[in-house]
Protein backbone atom coordinates (compact mmCIF):
# COMPACT_ATOMS: atom_id res chain seq x y z
CA UNK A 1 0.00 0.00 0.00
CA UNK A 2 2.54 2.48 0.87
CA UNK A 3 4.92 2.13 -2.17
CA UNK A 4 1.43 2.16 -4.75
CA UNK A 5 1.34 5.98 -2.44
CA UNK A 6 4.51 6.62 -3.27
CA UNK A 7 3.82 5.77 -6.84
CA UNK A 8 0.89 8.67 -7.21
CA UNK A 9 3.88 11.20 -6.53
CA UNK A 10 5.52 10.76 -9.74
CA UNK A 11 9.35 9.93 -10.51
CA UNK A 12 11.01 12.31 -8.30
CA UNK A 13 8.90 13.03 -5.18
CA UNK A 14 10.42 15.41 -2.68
CA UNK A 15 11.39 14.44 0.60
CA UNK A 16 8.62 16.82 2.13
CA UNK A 17 5.82 14.86 -0.55
CA UNK A 18 7.27 11.51 0.66
CA UNK A 19 7.35 12.70 4.57
CA UNK A 20 3.77 13.36 4.17
CA UNK A 21 2.26 10.67 2.12
CA UNK A 22 3.70 8.60 5.22
CA UNK A 23 1.62 10.84 7.70
CA UNK A 24 -1.38 10.33 5.95
CA UNK A 25 -0.90 6.82 5.54
CA UNK A 26 -0.62 6.35 8.93
CA UNK A 27 -3.01 7.95 9.98
CA UNK A 28 -5.66 6.12 7.94
CA UNK A 29 -3.92 3.12 9.51
CA UNK A 30 -4.37 3.58 12.99
CA UNK A 31 -7.59 4.86 12.44
CA UNK A 32 -8.61 1.85 10.93
CA UNK A 33 -6.97 0.15 14.04
CA UNK A 34 -8.40 1.92 16.97
CA UNK A 35 -12.29 1.87 14.89
CA UNK A 36 -11.81 -1.87 14.36
CA UNK A 37 -9.04 -3.26 16.92
CA UNK A 38 -11.30 -4.57 19.63
CA UNK A 39 -11.81 -8.06 21.06
CA UNK A 40 -15.50 -8.70 22.04
CA UNK A 41 -17.52 -11.45 22.80
CA UNK A 42 -19.34 -12.77 19.70
CA UNK A 43 -22.69 -14.69 18.75
CA UNK A 44 -21.79 -17.42 21.10
CA UNK A 45 -19.95 -17.10 24.54
CA UNK A 46 -17.22 -19.68 22.98
CA UNK A 47 -16.79 -17.16 20.29
CA UNK A 48 -14.98 -14.07 19.81
CA UNK A 49 -14.80 -11.24 17.66
CA UNK A 50 -11.37 -10.24 16.36
CA UNK A 51 -10.41 -6.92 15.18
CA UNK A 52 -7.08 -6.34 13.20
CA UNK A 53 -5.26 -4.44 16.01
CA UNK A 54 -6.13 -7.85 18.14
CA UNK A 55 -4.83 -9.68 15.50
CA UNK A 56 -1.69 -7.37 15.25
CA UNK A 57 -1.10 -7.65 19.24
CA UNK A 58 -2.02 -10.86 19.33
CA UNK A 59 0.46 -12.27 16.45
CA UNK A 60 3.39 -9.83 18.48
CA UNK A 61 2.95 -11.74 21.61
CA UNK A 62 3.51 -14.79 19.99
CA UNK A 63 6.28 -13.91 18.59
CA UNK A 64 7.96 -12.43 21.78
CA UNK A 65 6.52 -15.71 23.79
CA UNK A 66 8.18 -18.16 21.42
CA UNK A 67 11.39 -16.23 20.92
CA UNK A 68 11.70 -16.03 25.12
CA UNK A 69 10.20 -19.58 25.30
CA UNK A 70 12.52 -21.26 22.73
CA UNK A 71 15.50 -22.03 24.72
CA UNK A 72 13.50 -23.12 27.73
CA UNK A 73 11.73 -25.50 25.52
CA UNK A 74 14.53 -27.16 23.27
CA UNK A 75 16.02 -27.86 26.80
CA UNK A 76 12.90 -29.37 27.33
CA UNK A 77 12.89 -31.53 24.11
CA UNK A 78 16.57 -32.75 24.84
CA UNK A 79 15.55 -33.75 28.02
CA UNK A 80 12.67 -35.67 26.84
CA UNK A 81 15.19 -37.05 24.07
CA UNK A 82 17.58 -38.57 26.79
CA UNK A 83 14.58 -40.23 28.26
CA UNK A 84 12.84 -41.64 25.72
CA UNK A 85 16.53 -43.08 24.79
CA UNK A 86 16.65 -44.41 27.93
CA UNK A 87 13.62 -46.04 27.81
CA UNK A 88 13.68 -47.32 24.39
CA UNK A 89 17.23 -48.66 25.56
CA UNK A 90 17.01 -49.93 28.63
CA UNK A 91 13.27 -51.46 29.61
CA UNK A 92 13.27 -54.95 30.96
CA UNK A 93 11.12 -57.35 29.41
CA UNK A 94 7.97 -57.96 31.50
CA UNK A 95 7.52 -61.33 32.95
CA UNK A 96 7.69 -63.32 36.22
CA UNK A 97 11.15 -62.19 37.23
CA UNK A 98 9.81 -58.44 37.79
CA UNK A 99 7.54 -60.20 40.27
CA UNK A 100 10.15 -62.13 41.95
CA UNK A 101 12.93 -59.91 41.79
CA UNK A 102 10.53 -56.94 43.62
CA UNK A 103 10.01 -59.72 46.61
CA UNK A 104 13.40 -60.49 46.76
CA UNK A 105 14.64 -56.85 47.34
CA UNK A 106 11.80 -56.47 49.73
CA UNK A 107 13.18 -59.34 52.18
CA UNK A 108 16.50 -58.07 52.00
CA UNK A 109 17.99 -60.34 48.78
CA UNK A 110 20.67 -58.95 46.72
CA UNK A 111 20.72 -62.08 44.46
CA UNK A 112 18.56 -60.66 41.52
CA UNK A 113 17.46 -62.68 38.64
CA UNK A 114 18.54 -61.41 35.56
CA UNK A 115 16.35 -59.54 33.59
CA UNK A 116 16.99 -59.25 29.53
CA UNK A 117 16.39 -55.39 28.38
CA UNK A 118 12.88 -55.18 26.15
CA UNK A 119 15.04 -53.99 23.27
CA UNK A 120 17.32 -57.17 22.65
CA UNK A 121 14.45 -59.30 23.38
CA UNK A 122 12.50 -58.15 20.35
CA UNK A 123 16.01 -58.27 18.55
CA UNK A 124 15.39 -54.90 17.41
CA UNK A 125 18.98 -54.27 15.49
CA UNK A 126 17.63 -57.70 13.75
CA UNK A 127 14.82 -56.54 13.04
CA UNK A 128 16.31 -53.39 11.67
CA UNK A 129 18.59 -55.16 9.30
CA UNK A 130 15.63 -57.61 7.94
CA UNK A 131 13.41 -54.77 7.24
CA UNK A 132 16.36 -52.86 5.34
CA UNK A 133 16.97 -56.05 3.14
CA UNK A 134 13.21 -56.26 1.94
CA UNK A 135 13.47 -52.35 1.30
CA UNK A 136 16.47 -53.19 -1.14
CA UNK A 137 14.14 -55.39 -2.94
CA UNK A 138 12.26 -52.07 -3.84
CA UNK A 139 8.85 -54.32 -3.75
CA UNK A 140 6.55 -52.30 -2.12
CA UNK A 141 3.68 -54.87 -0.84
CA UNK A 142 6.74 -56.46 0.71
CA UNK A 143 8.17 -53.83 2.20
CA UNK A 144 4.83 -52.42 3.47
CA UNK A 145 3.86 -56.30 4.93
CA UNK A 146 7.50 -56.52 6.40
CA UNK A 147 6.48 -52.91 8.49
CA UNK A 148 3.01 -54.07 9.79
CA UNK A 149 4.45 -57.24 10.99
CA UNK A 150 7.02 -55.41 12.85
CA UNK A 151 4.98 -53.28 14.77
CA UNK A 152 2.38 -56.01 15.89
CA UNK A 153 5.54 -57.59 16.95
CA UNK A 154 6.18 -54.23 19.15
CA UNK A 155 2.60 -53.51 20.19
CA UNK A 156 2.23 -56.85 21.08
CA UNK A 157 5.32 -56.48 23.48
CA UNK A 158 4.73 -53.04 24.52
CA UNK A 159 1.02 -53.62 25.24
CA UNK A 160 1.70 -56.45 27.82
CA UNK A 161 3.28 -54.06 30.77
CA UNK A 162 0.65 -53.57 33.09
CA UNK A 163 -1.01 -50.68 32.97
CA UNK A 164 -1.45 -47.62 35.27
CA UNK A 165 -2.33 -44.54 34.92
CA UNK A 166 -1.82 -42.68 38.18
CA UNK A 167 -1.27 -43.19 41.72
CA UNK A 168 -4.38 -43.42 43.67
CA UNK A 169 -2.52 -42.14 46.93
CA UNK A 170 -1.02 -39.19 45.63
CA UNK A 171 -3.08 -38.76 42.48
CA UNK A 172 0.13 -38.56 40.40
CA UNK A 173 0.22 -39.33 36.82
CA UNK A 174 2.39 -42.31 36.72
CA UNK A 175 3.49 -44.54 33.40
CA UNK A 176 4.82 -41.62 31.44
CA UNK A 177 8.11 -41.03 33.46
CA UNK A 178 10.68 -42.64 31.15
CA UNK A 179 12.86 -43.17 34.03
CA UNK A 180 9.87 -44.25 36.45
CA UNK A 181 8.61 -46.67 34.30
CA UNK A 182 12.10 -48.37 33.67
CA UNK A 183 12.28 -48.95 37.37
CA UNK A 184 8.51 -49.40 38.22
CA UNK A 185 7.29 -51.41 35.00
CA UNK A 186 4.11 -49.62 34.98
CA UNK A 187 2.83 -47.78 31.83
CA UNK A 188 0.36 -45.65 31.03
CA UNK A 189 -1.57 -44.66 27.00
CA UNK A 190 1.21 -41.85 26.75
CA UNK A 191 3.98 -43.97 27.93
CA UNK A 192 2.68 -47.19 25.41
CA UNK A 193 2.93 -44.25 22.98
CA UNK A 194 6.78 -43.08 23.82
CA UNK A 195 7.55 -46.61 24.47
CA UNK A 196 6.05 -48.27 20.92
CA UNK A 197 6.98 -45.30 19.44
CA UNK A 198 10.75 -45.14 20.26
CA UNK A 199 11.20 -48.95 19.01
CA UNK A 200 9.42 -48.07 15.92
CA UNK A 201 11.79 -45.32 15.44
CA UNK A 202 14.94 -47.48 16.09
CA UNK A 203 13.60 -49.81 13.31
CA UNK A 204 12.70 -46.55 10.84
CA UNK A 205 8.86 -47.19 10.44
CA UNK A 206 6.82 -44.20 10.28
CA UNK A 207 3.93 -43.23 12.35
CA UNK A 208 2.14 -40.08 14.34
CA UNK A 209 1.08 -39.39 17.38
CA UNK A 210 -3.65 -39.62 17.77
CA UNK A 211 -4.81 -36.55 20.08
CA UNK A 212 -7.69 -38.13 21.63
CA UNK A 213 -9.96 -37.02 24.92
CA UNK A 214 -7.96 -38.56 27.68
CA UNK A 215 -6.08 -41.31 25.41
CA UNK A 216 -2.96 -41.29 23.10
CA UNK A 217 -2.60 -43.65 20.81
CA UNK A 218 -0.68 -43.86 17.75
CA UNK A 219 -1.20 -44.33 13.45
CA UNK A 220 0.63 -46.41 11.82
CA UNK A 221 1.89 -45.30 7.97
CA UNK A 222 3.01 -48.31 5.85
CA UNK A 223 5.53 -47.78 2.11
CA UNK A 224 2.45 -48.49 0.32
CA UNK A 225 0.65 -45.29 1.61
CA UNK A 226 -1.47 -46.81 3.80
CA UNK A 227 -3.04 -45.10 7.55
CA UNK A 228 -3.95 -47.94 10.07
CA UNK A 229 -5.00 -47.37 13.94
CA UNK A 230 -2.68 -48.36 16.44
CA UNK A 231 -3.28 -48.52 19.90
CA UNK A 232 -0.17 -49.68 21.57
CA UNK A 233 -1.85 -49.26 25.26
CA UNK A 234 -1.51 -52.65 27.85
CA UNK A 235 -4.26 -55.20 26.55
CA UNK A 236 -4.26 -53.92 23.49
CA UNK A 237 -7.11 -53.39 20.86
CA UNK A 238 -9.18 -56.26 18.73
CA UNK A 239 -9.43 -53.41 16.15
CA UNK A 240 -5.73 -52.45 15.71
CA UNK A 241 -4.46 -52.02 12.74
CA UNK A 242 -7.65 -51.40 10.98
CA UNK A 243 -6.83 -49.06 7.98
CA UNK A 244 -8.22 -45.64 7.73
CA UNK A 245 -9.14 -44.87 4.41
CA UNK A 246 -10.49 -41.30 2.77
CA UNK A 247 -14.32 -42.33 3.34
CA UNK A 248 -13.41 -42.40 6.72
CA UNK A 249 -12.43 -38.99 7.01
CA UNK A 250 -13.77 -35.66 6.63
CA UNK A 251 -11.27 -31.89 6.85
CA UNK A 252 -9.59 -29.66 5.26
CA UNK A 253 -5.77 -29.39 3.76
CA UNK A 254 -3.76 -26.70 4.48
CA UNK A 255 -5.02 -25.35 0.77
CA UNK A 256 -8.76 -25.75 2.28
CA UNK A 257 -9.61 -28.64 -0.36
CA UNK A 258 -11.02 -31.83 1.53
CA UNK A 259 -8.60 -33.56 3.53
CA UNK A 260 -7.52 -37.33 2.30
CA UNK A 261 -4.96 -39.91 3.37
CA UNK A 262 -2.35 -38.89 0.71
CA UNK A 263 -2.09 -35.24 2.61
CA UNK A 264 -1.82 -37.29 5.99
CA UNK A 265 0.84 -39.32 4.41
CA UNK A 266 2.59 -35.84 2.83
CA UNK A 267 2.21 -34.33 6.47
CA UNK A 268 4.07 -37.38 8.34
CA UNK A 269 7.35 -37.03 5.29
CA UNK A 270 7.53 -33.56 6.84
CA UNK A 271 5.25 -32.55 9.52
CA UNK A 272 4.90 -29.47 11.34
CA UNK A 273 4.90 -28.32 15.08
CA UNK A 274 0.68 -27.68 14.49
CA UNK A 275 -0.54 -31.05 13.51
CA UNK A 276 -3.77 -31.93 11.54
CA UNK A 277 -7.04 -32.52 12.06
CA UNK A 278 -10.07 -34.05 11.01
CA UNK A 279 -13.02 -35.80 12.00
CA UNK A 280 -13.44 -39.71 11.79
CA UNK A 281 -16.87 -41.05 10.29
CA UNK A 282 -19.74 -42.30 13.02
CA UNK A 283 -19.09 -45.70 11.35
CA UNK A 284 -15.39 -46.24 12.11
CA UNK A 285 -15.67 -44.37 15.03
CA UNK A 286 -18.73 -46.72 16.38
CA UNK A 287 -17.13 -49.81 15.22
CA UNK A 288 -13.54 -48.78 16.79
CA UNK A 289 -13.38 -46.12 19.31
CA UNK A 290 -16.78 -45.85 21.06
CA UNK A 291 -15.94 -49.27 22.79
CA UNK A 292 -13.09 -47.39 24.93
CA UNK A 293 -15.49 -44.72 25.28
CA UNK A 294 -13.85 -41.95 23.50
CA UNK A 295 -16.26 -39.24 23.46
CA UNK A 296 -15.42 -37.33 20.36
CA UNK A 297 -14.93 -38.28 16.51
CA UNK A 298 -12.41 -35.39 16.26
CA UNK A 299 -8.51 -36.29 15.91
CA UNK A 300 -5.51 -34.96 15.66
CA UNK A 301 -2.06 -36.28 14.49
CA UNK A 302 1.04 -34.68 15.68
CA UNK A 303 4.56 -35.14 15.12
CA UNK A 304 5.45 -37.71 17.79
CA UNK A 305 8.27 -35.85 19.69
CA UNK A 306 6.24 -32.68 19.98
CA UNK A 307 3.39 -34.48 21.11
CA UNK A 308 4.02 -36.67 23.42
CA UNK A 309 6.12 -33.65 25.22
CA UNK A 310 2.63 -31.90 25.52
CA UNK A 311 1.10 -34.97 26.44
CA UNK A 312 3.16 -34.98 29.27
CA UNK A 313 2.96 -31.66 30.44
CA UNK A 314 -0.89 -31.82 30.21
CA UNK A 315 -1.00 -34.66 32.35
CA UNK A 316 1.17 -32.76 34.58
CA UNK A 317 -0.77 -29.96 35.10
CA UNK A 318 -4.00 -32.03 34.80
CA UNK A 319 -2.44 -34.01 38.17
CA UNK A 320 -1.25 -30.54 39.85
CA UNK A 321 -4.99 -29.09 39.30
CA UNK A 322 -6.30 -32.61 40.93
CA UNK A 323 -3.78 -32.16 43.93
CA UNK A 324 -5.10 -28.25 44.77
CA UNK A 325 -1.62 -27.19 43.41
CA UNK A 326 -3.36 -25.07 40.94
CA UNK A 327 -0.61 -22.22 40.12
CA UNK A 328 1.76 -24.94 39.08
CA UNK A 329 -0.61 -27.14 36.83
CA UNK A 330 -1.03 -23.28 35.36
CA UNK A 331 2.81 -22.98 34.54
CA UNK A 332 2.51 -26.48 33.21
CA UNK A 333 -0.23 -26.52 31.37
CA UNK A 334 1.41 -23.15 29.59
CA UNK A 335 4.48 -25.23 29.39
CA UNK A 336 2.48 -27.94 27.37
CA UNK A 337 1.33 -24.91 25.12
CA UNK A 338 4.20 -23.67 24.32
CA UNK A 339 5.72 -26.69 22.91
CA UNK A 340 2.22 -27.35 21.09
CA UNK A 341 0.39 -23.80 20.83
CA UNK A 342 -2.36 -25.97 18.41
CA UNK A 343 -2.87 -28.39 21.24
CA UNK A 344 -6.12 -28.41 22.09
CA UNK A 345 -6.03 -30.21 25.94
CA UNK A 346 -3.85 -27.81 27.43
CA UNK A 347 -5.99 -24.89 27.13
CA UNK A 348 -8.81 -26.68 28.64
CA UNK A 349 -6.47 -27.30 31.92
CA UNK A 350 -5.22 -24.06 32.22
CA UNK A 351 -8.85 -22.86 32.21
CA UNK A 352 -9.95 -25.37 35.12
CA UNK A 353 -6.82 -24.44 36.96
CA UNK A 354 -7.57 -21.01 36.49
CA UNK A 355 -10.82 -21.37 37.29
CA UNK A 356 -10.18 -23.34 40.61
CA UNK A 357 -8.29 -20.28 42.31
CA UNK A 358 -11.57 -17.71 40.95
CA UNK A 359 -9.31 -16.09 37.86
CA UNK A 360 -12.90 -16.88 35.90
CA UNK A 361 -12.27 -14.34 32.98
CA UNK A 362 -9.14 -15.46 32.09
CA UNK A 363 -10.40 -19.48 32.61
CA UNK A 364 -13.22 -18.36 29.84
CA UNK A 365 -10.52 -17.28 27.36
CA UNK A 366 -8.73 -20.45 28.00
CA UNK A 367 -11.71 -22.27 27.28
CA UNK A 368 -12.45 -20.31 24.20
CA UNK A 369 -9.25 -21.35 22.86
CA UNK A 370 -9.25 -25.25 23.40
CA UNK A 371 -12.93 -24.74 21.58
CA UNK A 372 -11.56 -22.64 18.57
CA UNK A 373 -9.01 -25.68 18.19
CA UNK A 374 -11.40 -28.43 18.46
CA UNK A 375 -14.71 -27.40 18.70
CA UNK A 376 -16.26 -31.04 18.80
CA UNK A 377 -15.15 -31.76 22.36
CA UNK A 378 -17.17 -31.51 25.45
CA UNK A 379 -14.65 -30.49 28.24
CA UNK A 380 -14.15 -27.03 27.24
CA UNK A 381 -17.72 -26.32 26.91
CA UNK A 382 -18.24 -27.60 30.13
CA UNK A 383 -15.69 -25.55 32.08
CA UNK A 384 -17.13 -22.41 29.93
CA UNK A 385 -20.43 -22.97 31.61
CA UNK A 386 -19.07 -23.25 34.78
CA UNK A 387 -17.17 -20.22 34.82
CA UNK A 388 -20.13 -18.12 33.23
CA UNK A 389 -22.51 -19.40 36.04
CA UNK A 390 -20.59 -18.29 38.58
CA UNK A 391 -19.92 -14.71 37.14
CA UNK A 392 -23.95 -14.80 36.92
CA UNK A 393 -23.92 -14.85 33.14
CA UNK A 394 -26.48 -17.92 33.30
CA UNK A 395 -28.09 -17.51 30.13
CA UNK A 396 -24.26 -17.70 28.05
CA UNK A 397 -23.64 -20.48 30.64
CA UNK A 398 -27.12 -22.59 29.35
CA UNK A 399 -25.60 -22.30 26.08
CA UNK A 400 -22.82 -23.69 26.56
CA UNK A 401 -24.03 -26.66 28.39
CA UNK A 402 -26.53 -27.01 25.46
CA UNK A 403 -23.82 -27.32 23.20
CA UNK A 404 -21.79 -29.90 25.59
CA UNK A 405 -24.86 -32.06 25.67
CA UNK A 406 -25.42 -31.51 21.69
CA UNK A 407 -22.00 -33.05 21.09
CA UNK A 408 -22.48 -35.96 23.46
CA UNK A 409 -26.05 -36.31 25.04
CA UNK A 410 -24.14 -39.14 27.59
CA UNK A 411 -22.21 -36.10 29.48
CA UNK A 412 -23.87 -36.39 32.45
CA UNK A 413 -22.12 -33.33 34.22
CA UNK A 414 -23.25 -30.41 31.78
CA UNK A 415 -26.64 -31.56 32.27
CA UNK A 416 -25.97 -31.17 36.41
CA UNK A 417 -24.29 -27.58 35.53
CA UNK A 418 -27.78 -26.58 32.91
CA UNK A 419 -30.08 -27.51 36.12
CA UNK A 420 -28.07 -25.21 38.31
CA UNK A 421 -28.58 -22.54 35.80
CA UNK A 422 -31.84 -22.98 34.53
CA UNK A 423 -33.10 -23.26 38.61
CA UNK A 424 -31.47 -19.98 39.06
CA UNK A 425 -33.10 -18.57 36.04
CA UNK A 426 -36.23 -20.00 38.01
CA UNK A 427 -36.93 -22.15 35.05
CA UNK A 428 -37.93 -25.00 37.39
CA UNK A 429 -39.14 -27.86 35.08
CA UNK A 430 -36.51 -27.49 33.00
CA UNK A 431 -33.92 -27.49 35.48
CA UNK A 432 -35.99 -30.61 36.94
CA UNK A 433 -35.71 -32.78 33.84
CA UNK A 434 -31.84 -31.99 33.70
CA UNK A 435 -31.24 -33.30 37.14
CA UNK A 436 -33.06 -36.03 36.36
CA UNK A 437 -31.27 -36.86 33.45
CA UNK A 438 -28.01 -36.05 35.36
CA UNK A 439 -29.00 -39.00 37.88
CA UNK A 440 -30.16 -41.01 34.95
CA UNK A 441 -26.58 -40.70 33.34
CA UNK A 442 -24.29 -40.08 36.22
CA UNK A 443 -22.13 -43.37 36.53
CA UNK A 444 -21.74 -44.10 39.98
CA UNK A 445 -20.87 -40.58 41.50
CA UNK A 446 -23.58 -41.48 44.64
CA UNK A 447 -23.04 -37.76 46.52
CA UNK A 448 -23.55 -35.73 42.84
CA UNK A 449 -26.33 -38.22 42.12
CA UNK A 450 -27.88 -37.71 46.05
CA UNK A 451 -27.29 -34.09 45.22
CA UNK A 452 -29.37 -34.15 41.85
CA UNK A 453 -32.28 -35.56 43.35
CA UNK A 454 -31.89 -33.47 46.35
CA UNK A 455 -32.36 -30.41 44.14
CA UNK A 456 -34.93 -32.17 42.27
CA UNK A 457 -37.48 -32.38 45.45
CA UNK A 458 -36.74 -28.91 46.48
CA UNK A 459 -37.98 -27.56 43.19
CA UNK A 460 -41.14 -29.94 42.93
CA UNK A 461 -42.26 -29.02 46.20
CA UNK A 462 -41.59 -25.45 45.19
CA UNK A 463 -43.68 -25.70 42.28
CA UNK A 464 -46.78 -27.76 44.79
CA UNK A 465 -46.60 -24.52 46.82
CA UNK A 466 -46.99 -22.31 44.05
CA UNK A 467 -49.94 -24.30 42.78
CA UNK A 468 -51.37 -24.27 45.82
Amino acid sequence: MYQKRLSRLGENPTEEQMEETRKKLFSVYFTALGRKGYKADGEKPWETKVGPMQHLQDKTKRQITKAVETPEREMKTAIFRRGAEKLVTEMNEVGWKKAINDFLKKVGFDLLLEQRKLYDTLGIEKLKQELEEVRQTGDIAKISAKELQIAKKIQQAVSSFPYKSDDKETKEVVGNNPSQMVETQFINCVGSSILGGGLLDKVGIKYLLADLPEHSATVLITSDGKLRWQDLTPGGRLWNYKEIQNKDITGKNKNGQPLTVADIVAFANNPSDEGIRFEINRWWYNLNMEKINIPSRYIGLFNPEIGLQAHILCNTGIALSKLGRNKEAIEACKQAISVDPKFAYPYNGLGNALSNIGRKEEAIVAYQQAISINPKDTYPYYGLGNALSNLGRKEEAIVAYKQAISIDPKDAYSYYGLGNALSALGRKEEAIKAYQQFAKLSNGDEYWINRAKELTEKLLKEDQRETI
